[in-house]
C-alpha cells in the first residue's frame, strides 16, 4: 500500500478516493493535541474519562457464541482488560466516546479528507465540493488490549483510521475477492466466515 505525506485534497480525491485505492497517510495528525500537548496515555484517559461508563465487548470476536457486551467505567475497563494479565478479552469498539466526553473530542481534529464526495465533479467544472461538514463526520473510538481481533468485514462508508497510540495489524482484500470470502447470511452479511490467525478490516 502506498504511503503519502499529507497529499493535497485534489490528489487524495482523484488518486485514492474516486478509484477506491487504500493509502497510508502520514504526518496528517502530528499537530493534534492528542499527539502533543495532551498526549494520550492510560494515565491521561483515566484522568479525563476514568469514572465514565462505556459499553465493552467481551470476547475475542463478535461472531463467537460466547461474545457479549457489558457496561463498566473506563477505569474498570483499563484495570480488567488493559492492565490485567488474564486471557479474557474486552474491547471498547465503535463507540461514540467523543460525544460522551467532549474533553477528549477537543484533543482530535477532523482532517479535511473526511469531507469529500465520491463523485463530486459539477457539470462543466473541475472542482471538489464537500459532501458533509466536519460537524457531521461520524467519529468512533476503538480501545483494546493486544490480541484483540475484529473479524474480516467491510464497512459501507469510507474510513479514515487514525492510530493514536499502540499499533494495529490490518489485512485488506480486493473487492473482486468478495465471493471467496464467504460472507455470513442475515444480519452479518458484511462479515466473512473465513477465520484467520490475525483478522481485521
Amino acid at each position: 500500500i502506498e504511503r503519502m505525506e499529507c497529499p493535497s485534497l485534489l490528489t487524495f480525491h482523484e488518486e485514492y478516493m474516486l478509484p477506491k485505492r487504500p493509502v497510508i497517510l502520514t504526518g496528517c495528525t502530528s499537530y493534534w493535541p492528542a499527539m502533543t500537548t495532551n498526549r494520550w496515555s492510560l494515565e491521561y484517559l483515566r484522568k479525563v474519562a476514568g469514572p465514565r461508563t462505556v459499553p465493552v465487548e467481551i470476547g475475542s470476536r463478535y461472531t463467537d457464541k460466547e461474545w457479549s457486551q457489558k457496561l463498566m467505567t473506563v477505569n474498570k475497563f483499563i484495570d480488567k482488560f488493559i492492565m490485567s494479565t488474564e486471557n479474557e478479552k474486552g474491547y471498547l469498539a465503535q463507540h461514540q466516546l467523543f460525544d460522551q466526553i467532549p474533553q477528549l473530542r477537543k484533543d482530535i481534529l477532523v482532517p479535511d479528507y473526511c469531507c469529500m464526495l465520491d463523485y463530486s465533479y459539477k457539470e462543466g467544472k473541475n472542482e471538489i465540493e464537500e459532501q458533509v461538514s466536519k460537524e457531521d463526520v461520524k467519529i468512533n473510538a476503538w480501545f483494546g488490549p493486544g490480541g484483540t481481533v475484529s473479524p474480516l468485514h467491510y464497512d459501507p462508508q469510507h474510513n479514515l483510521l487514525t492510530q493514536v497510540f499502540g499499533d494495529k495489524y490490518i489485512r485488506l482484500y480486493d473487492k473482486l475477492e468478495t465471493e471467496f470470502l464467504y460472507p455470513h447470511e442475515g444480519m452479518l452479511t458484511n462479515t466473512s466466515q473465513v477465520r484467520k490467525d490475525r483478522e481485521c478490516v
